[in-house]
């Protein structure tokens, strides 16, 4: 795991260009896929529980959407026994409130700043319906357009190869200083729901609906959205692939408990928002390990094959 964060120190180094919250998540990130290594492994204790809630609560003020990924957190503790021992259900339940008390402890006297001055119990609503109005407009996309979105969103070289192989009525959409652009679609469409409603409830619920008239086509285009959030990662998905399937082989669920944090952002980002890359740079510390597995098959598999007859393999 430690190689294959110094293989991927490149993208971790890209955090130091964008002064958002991703430079703060990523750390925070790390303390929670550490706690629940912990917990997974059998070597957990209280003071890891308190650390685990607090990183949780952190995390959530950076971005508000990850204040959802306390539940998801504290389930896989009550549904997945440890590697090493059978843990009491009583036991996992009391780890599991633990974390969602310490982390909405962090979280509350922030959400009552909030209410106190803004008269709203929330973490944040800057930008929500701008970027579910832009969710919406993709569910648009046609199946030209979503082969061509695998290729427009490749990380780096992407938009330049697709403009090359591509129809410019295919990709045009996907180019924000288009006229006809997604973006243009969306600032429309929501100029035109605030012609019949000022409420931002109602604007969020009419967004919502949009995107619930057409639940198939919204997890279809979920995947090509996917492929973009994945950024520089999309490089070792391989590795991540196998790994994975390793796990299930041999029936190690408990290891994807420690995944949890990163399958949240990967699954969350790819439904709810457009999925920028710099929001997919968190889920590096939580799929390094399951990269690890991969990349560990592989060298044993090129080791077997060039090991010469008659030496033993080492």
């Amino acid at each position: 795991a430690l190689l294959c964060l110094f293989v991927l120190y490149p993208l971790v180094k890209e955090v130091t260009l964008y002064r958002a919250s991703e430079a703060l998540a990523l750390p925070l990130f790390s303390a929670i896929t550490y706690g629940l290594a912990c917990w997974y492994t059998g070597r957990f204790r209280l003071f890891a529980a308190l650390g685990t809630g607090a990183a949780l609560g952190a995390l959530a003020l950076t971005r508000p959407a990850f204040l959802y990924l306390i539940p998801f957190v504290a389930l896989s503790i009550v549904l997945l026994q440890p590697r090493t021992m059978n843990v009491a259900f009583p036991k996992r339940l009391l780890c599991a409130f633990v974390i969602c008390v310490v982390s909405i402890a962090v979280v509350t006297p922030w959400m009552y700043r909030n209410f106190s001055n803004f008269d709203k119990f929330t973490i944040g609503s800057s930008g929500v319906i701008g970027v579910l109005s832009l969710r919406a407009q993709y569910n648009q996309m046609t199946l030209p357009e979503g082969l061509c979105a695998m290729v427009y969103w490749t990380h780096d070289f992407g938009d330049t190869l697709a403009r090359k192989i591509c129809r410019k009525e295919v990709w045009e959409r996907f180019d924000f200083s288009s006229p006809n652009s997604y973006r243009e679609l969306s600032d429309r469409n929501l100029s035109e729901i605030y012609k019949s409603t000022s409420s931002e409830k109602d604007v969020k619920e009419a967004l919502l609906q949009e995107i619930f008239d057409k639940t198939l086509k919204h997890l279809l285009v979920s995947i090509p959205i996917a492929w973009r959030g994945m950024g520089s990662l999309l490089w070792y998905l391989p590795f991540i692939l196998i790994g994975s399937l390793l796990l299930v082989a041999r029936r190690e669920w408990w290891t994807f408990g420690i995944f949890i944090p990163s399958l949240f952002v990967l699954f969350f980002h790819a439904g709810i928002t457009h999925f920028r890359e710099r929001y997919g740079i968190p889920m590096i510390y939580g799929l390094a390990p399951v990269a690890a597995v991969g990349c560990e098959w592989v060298f044993i598999k090129m080791k077997n094959t060039v090991a010469q007859p008659g030496k033993p393999n080492i």
